[in-house]
């Protein structure tokens, strides 16, 4: 399971830097940050992710 959460992990910080392409906003991006598995930090905004690689876990 920790395979699987590390690689959508990385799956969904690579689908935000591609989103951000064009835009540009993003300053920062931490993992394991504040209780959440990412902390995206834009120039106007910050965004944060927890990664669940099964909803019944929820």
């Amino acid at each position: 399971m920790d395979k699987l959460h590390s690689f959508l992990v990385e799956w969904t910080i690579n689908y935000v830097k591609n989103r951000d392409v064009i835009d540009r906003k993003i300053e920062n991006i931490e993992e394991g940050k504040e209780g959440f598995d990412i902390v995206v930090r834009f120039k106007d905004k910050t965004q944060f992710f927890i990664v669940m690689p099964f909803i019944k876990d929820i």
